[in-house]
């Protein structure tokens, strides 16, 4: 898959995948779609995301076995994230994943901490 430098969305869904090779999602520069979704995927260890992927929008995790929530620090332009039904294993969400947002009750929006 590293030779595939314009790909711009990848769907790995419904393939029982338990983990995800390191070098499978890496040099993908311009992807915006990362579909992980219905597999069985137990952790999400940072160094499976394309890291240097700046472009990531959409990043889909629903219906595997989680019980972590990735960090998602480096993904600053990540507008939609789907962490539904890990079946019951995802019982502990930790600041470190979203320590960039933050909700402003008084203006209904989030706002990113690193603009203030």
């Amino acid at each position: 898959i590293n030779s595939l430098n314009e790909l711009r969305a990848l769907n790995l869904t419904n393939l029982s995948l338990t983990e995800i090779n390191s070098q499978m999602v890496h040099n993908l520069p311009k992807l915006v779609l990362l579909d992980l979704s219905n597999n069985r995927l137990t952790r999400i260890v940072s160094t499976w995301l394309p890291n240097s992927n700046k472009n990531l929008n959409f990043l889909m995790l629903e219906n595997n076995y989680l019980k972590r929530v990735p960090n998602i620090l480096n993904f600053t332009n990540l507008n939609y994230l789907n962490l539904a039904n890990q079946n019951g294993q995802l019982t502990h969400l930790s600041n470190y994943a979203f320590q960039r947002y933050l909700y402003d009750n008084n203006q209904d929006k989030f706002n990113n901490n690193n603009n203030n």
